[in-house]
């Protein structure tokens, strides 16, 4: 158990550390700087007893000369606590960039039976909350632990410099309880369950703004409020369960060191009167008791933080260690003649979909793939493009006489427009040249014409119109026909379409697939769907059902 627990510890760390690399000299200056703020404090405080000693007659020397150092050493105390932030906020906010693009390149090139693990709001809730508290260990935190242990040392021996016995005294009543073994196992599940308890919070606070309109229509927004509410309520029972835990905790380090503070200003007016120390010193008693008690309340301070950014590790990297798509190769085909697949099997959990299918579909001559709900045609096309993979089986495509298993060709061959909407907040110009940045307007336009969208022509801004979250502000039909416009600017000669008319008038369906027929003459086109016109207008028609 202690080897499987270091070996984890060991993994935290190494992910942790190519994170942090590129920013290494940063954060090292930064603590140096932090440093520097250090010597010039404890320099004022030696200053100051000095100056105070000559003052009072215990000391001889130049008193300008002392109090001017002191001064000096201020104001360099000064400069470098307002010098320090600069490097570490631009270092925090470089290394939050980098993590969360990341990442967002490695989930969404996550493989199909990843990427379903997480709810969008947990991912949101990772991204942004878990990524803080790394951030915040990396940057602050880790070099604020090496700085304040330096604090630490230099002001212990300092006071043990003027008296060494009260030095030990107020380190060895340090509260030490903080880190033991049952205080870090209570922090530690507390901490991931206030993790857990808030993904799920924003899960349902995504799911109820995403799906508003929805909610109201089916007259479900009570419901969803009542839901919202009782993850609201275990994120306040467990937050009031934290607050209880740390104000007992708190409520030690006050008593601990309101005691050690009281410690010092007694034995310092003890050894007054009897003139066993000078004013100066007791001065610099009072001070170096804030100068050791502080790093340690900090250090002490450090303890919940760690242990919750433990759990916050460990949620990204779940994250970023996820199944990726294996790497496809970059060759395209402009001319396919024919693709297939042979003896395919394939099982999606425990159904089996596929029992030894083998079919062949050519260029030119357009397939309908039909059959009942939940039979298996997403998921035969998701085979087609790559997204799955088969059980067993061959799946190929044919150029030139030159056989090419699918696997092994570019995913740019395809062009894909899924069932549903699938546009992006922005404006219409920018959601078609996702697919082709370079793209004229001669090609913009051409394309809206294809697809049938010449309700873009009629309005306002045209095709820099403003349009919602998932194309909020346009008909479902509408949002249809520009993700077809979108897909005719990609360059691939194998065409998936799903359900595409399933929001269409009989008349506008009829118009698009026949410009669909038509630039598609000599490509390989696959479509999934119930419309029976569709259907009629394909050269064949392939059914899939149980057991295919």
């Amino acid at each position: 158990m202690k080897f499987i627990f270091s070996q984890h510890i060991r993994e935290c760390l190494a992910w942790t550390g190519t994170l942090v690399r590129p920013f290494r000299k940063s954060i090292v200056c930064s603590a140096l700087i932090d440093l520097m703020g250090m010597g010039f404090s404890l320099c004022s405080i030696y200053f100051s007893k000095k100056a105070i000693d000559i003052a009072t007659g215990s000391d001889s020397g130049s008193l300008w000369l002392n109090a001017g150092l002191m001064v000096g050493c201020i104001l360099g105390s000064i400069i470098s606590s307002l010098s320090n932030p600069w490097i570490t906020e631009k270092v925090k906010l470089r290394m939050q960039m980098k993590l969360q693009t990341q990442l967002s390149d490695h989930l969404m090139r996550n493989s199909w039976s990843s990427a379903g693990q997480w709810h969008t709001g947990d991912i949101i809730n990772r991204m942004i909350s878990d990524c803080n508290d790394v951030i915040q260990l990396l940057v602050y935190t880790l070099p604020s632990i090496a700085v304040t242990t330096v604090k630490l040392i230099a002001s212990f021996l300092f006071l043990c410099a003027l008296d060494a016995q009260l030095a030990w005294i107020l380190l060895v009543s340090t509260p030490l309880l903080l880190f033991s073994k049952l205080y870090y196992k209570k922090m530690r599940a507390l901490s991931k369950a206030w993790k857990e308890t808030d993904s799920k919070l924003l899960s349902v606070m995504q799911e109820n703004m995403a799906s508003r309109i929805l909610i109201r229509s089916i007259g479900a927004i009570s419901v969803r409020v009542s839901k919202l509410n009782e993850q609201q309520e275990k994120r306040y029972q467990l937050g009031m369960e934290q607050l209880k835990f740390g104000t007992y905790s708190k409520s030690m380090l006050q008593l601990v060191f309101g005691g050690g503070y009281l410690t010092a200003f007694l034995w310092g007016i003890h050894s007054l009167s009897k003139n066993l120390i000078s004013f100066g010193s007791m001065t610099a008693f009072i001070q170096l008791v804030g100068r050791v008690q502080g790093p340690v309340l900090q250090l002490i301070s450090f303890v919940p933080g760690l242990i919750k950014v433990q759990a916050s590790i460990e949620r990204l990297m779940e994250l970023d260690q996820g199944d990726m798509e294996k790497n496809r190769s970059s060759r395209m085909l402009y001319t396919p003649t024919r693709l297939g697949c042979r003896n395919l099997f394939f099982k999606y959990e425990k159904t089996e979909l596929f029992n030894g299918m083998s079919l062949d579909i050519q260029a030119g001559e357009p397939v309908a793939i039909i059959g009942p709900t939940g039979a298996g045609k997403t998921t035969f096309l998701r085979l087609v493009m790559g997204i799955l993979e088969p059980d067993e089986g061959d799946m190929y495509v044919e150029e030139e006489g030159r056989t090419f298993p699918l696997k092994d060709i570019s995913q740019k061959n395809f062009v894909y427009v899924p069932q549903g909407n699938s546009l992006f907040s922005g404006t219409i110009r920018e959601n078609l040249l996702l697919a082709n940045p370079k793209a004229t307007e001669e090609m913009l336009k051409e394309v809206i014409d294809a697809a049938c969208a010449y309700f873009v022509k009629e309005l306002p801004e045209g095709m820099d119109t403003l349009i919602g979250e998932s194309g909020y502000g346009l008909s479902e039909g509408q949002a249809q026909r520009l993700a077809i416009a979108r897909a005719l600017l990609l360059p691939g000669s194998i065409w998936v379409f799903d359900e595409i008319t399933s929001a269409l008038d009989s008349h506008t369906a009829k118009e698009l697939i026949g410009h669909l027929l038509e630039r598609g003459k000599d490509k390989i086109i696959l479509f999934v769907t119930h419309d029976a016109n569709l259907m009629n207008e394909c050269t064949r028609k392939i059914r899939i059902g149980m057991h295919s």
